[in-house]
């Protein structure tokens, strides 16, 4: 994990005074509630080497619906954005977030959108969401539904994106309920 440029968190207990072992990284944080630790916020770390080429740092956050987007810019036309979509959003509830944050302003980017979508993409609705996805927003799932994102077997967590990636897999890893996502870019 140590070797990545970026890292995206979704439903992130992170409030703004913690503090990381991670200072060579510039971080962002969207949260829920400033005061206190509430699991809905996202994260965005990127390495303080990238700095330079970061356009810009955007951040969509709906307290209603739940359902917050970070967006990363970078000159180099690539745009990272990370999701958190609180359980019971519905599917209308991400598309207007969607709308909103991957707009047409860089829709010339190759986008990569990570998250926690609390859709279970091995379902009937999973399958559905996907597909709107891709004949809507040119974003195609590119992590395997069939492998688990949780200990609890389901698949919530994933990653899309408008161009092939090298890989993208499960981290097997001891420290959370979730197993997380990684991506290698080209």
């Amino acid at each position: 994990m140590m070797n990545s440029n970026t890292l995206l968190f979704a439903e992130t207990w992170t409030v703004v005074k913690d503090k990381f072992a991670f200072d060579h990284f510039d971080h962002y944080h969207l949260l829920s509630h400033h005061s206190r630790r509430k699991p809905s916020g996202v994260s965005l770390y990127i390495k303080k080497h990238l700095s330079s080429i970061v356009e810009e740092v955007e951040m969509f956050p709906n307290y209603e619906t739940g359902v917050h987007v970070m967006v990363v810019n970078f000159k180099t036309k690539i745009r990272i954005a990370v999701l958190y979509a609180k359980p019971g959003s519905s599917n209308n509830d991400i598309y207007d977030a969607l709308d909103q944050s991957l707009d047409n302003k860089n829709s010339d980017y190759r986008t990569v959108l990570a998250g926690d979508f609390n859709i279970d993409m091995m379902t009937q609705r999973g399958r559905e969401f996907c597909e709107i996805l891709t004949n809507i927003y040119y974003i195609t799932l590119r992590n395997n539904p069939s492998q688990y994102t949780t200990i609890g077997q389901t698949t919530i967590d994933c990653v899309f994106s408008t161009h092939g990636l090298r890989k993208c897999g499960v981290y097997e890893s001891a420290f959370s309920t979730y197993l997380p996502l990684y991506v290698q870019m080209p």
